[in-house]
């Protein structure tokens, strides 16, 4: 019986309709944990510039982000990251200055933002 109910009851919640499915589809990325053209737009404000007597960025900063949503979908260890993206040994101090500095946080506060007001629900309070 309550199996029955919760049948229905998730079916009611199902958010999947032939217009958000083909709104969401990543058809044309090399992965689907990979960002979007749009999705970059919305990211790459965030992400700190390169320091002043840093060498230019040889790697795109794209590919360092598209390389820790890999990891972080698939939960995959460090050295288990496919070759088509950076070198591990290249993202994992990105992933640990972004880390460490707030860079993630921010971005992540930023999406929330944004979903919040798709959604219509009052904006989140910024922290600290």
């Amino acid at each position: 019986m309550w199996l029955d109910d919760w049948d229905k009851q998730a079916s009611r919640h199902y958010t999947w309709t032939e217009i958000t499915r083909r709104q969401y589809q990543r058809k044309g990325l090399r992965y689907a944990s990979d960002v979007t053209q749009a999705e970059w737009a919305i990211i790459e404000p965030h992400l700190p510039a390169a320091k002043p007597l840093e060498q230019a960025r040889k790697i795109a900063s794209m590919a360092i982000v598209n390389a820790l949503l890999y990891i972080a979908r698939m939960g995959c260890q460090w050295r288990m990251l496919p070759r088509d993206f950076p070198h591990y040994s290249t993202v994992q101090p990105y992933f640990y200055a972004w880390r460490d500095d707030g860079t993630l946080e921010r971005i992540n506060f930023e999406l929330l933002l944004q979903a919040r007001e798709a959604a219509g629900a009052r904006p989140a309070r910024r922290p600290g």
